[in-house]
């Protein structure tokens, strides 16, 4: 059931993928839903991104997620590719989390460093995030969306930018410590659109790095 849902959602992806413009600053991504890492865990996590204007060009970025309340928890990230090196740090904050008819509703701050061509970027990115968990048959989806306002310094030139974030985790029902998702960017203003695919595994580290069973 697992491979025809997979085979499922590859052929939705594919045209997406095809059809999506993006440019070289693609790293700028949300990457996660309104759910926080539980208290005594950490995640890892791993983002391929893929350029469709920029023939098979690609970043890999990866990340780890530390909680610091039941409601906060930051990331940090270091990658490579097309933007190289990328390095990035972020705290999300959800006040209201998902909860009966409620969505998780917070937001994320972020600061991105990369560098490109010899040029130097600086982006500071701040972005309200809603989520909502939907049980079905084939495992827990956790659908979310977010609207990035950027903020980019370059040698040349200071500007602000915005996006319309849409993507979702899927719990992996068999491996409960593992999540896959996807993620869609597109252009507001003055920015870009990029797709990214999302791998991540919890760790229980309560007892001394044990893995999360």
């Amino acid at each position: 059931m697992h491979k025809k849902f997979l085979t499922k959602v590859a052929v939705l992806i594919l045209p997406t993928l095809l059809f999506l413009s993006s440019t070289t600053h693609a790293y700028l991504a949300i990457g996660e839903s309104g759910e926080v890492v539980p208290l005594g865990n950490f995640q890892f996590n791993a983002q391929p991104q893929f350029f469709t204007n920029e023939g098979s060009s690609a970043n890999i970025l990866v990340s780890v997620d530390t909680p610091w309340t039941s409601s906060a928890s930051s990331r940090f990230t270091v990658g490579g590719g097309k933007m190289n090196p990328t390095l990035g740090a972020s705290i999300k904050w959800i006040p209201f989390p998902d909860v009966d008819r409620q969505p998780a509703i917070g937001g994320k701050a972020q600061v991105w460093y990369a560098r490109y061509e010899n040029g130097n970027i600086l982006t500071f990115q701040l972005a309200p995030l809603i989520s909502r968990k939907m049980d079905t048959d084939v495992g827990l989806f956790i659908p979310y969306f977010a609207v990035p306002f950027n903020f980019t310094n370059t040698k040349d030139r200071n500007y602000a930018n915005q996006q319309f974030v849409l993507g979702t985790e899927w719990k992996v029902p068999d491996y409960p410590q593992m999540t896959l998702g996807g993620e869609v960017a597109l252009n507001l203003k003055d920015s870009f659109s990029f797709f990214l695919f999302t791998f991540s595994y919890q760790i229980d580290a309560s007892n001394g790095l044990q893995l999360k069973r």
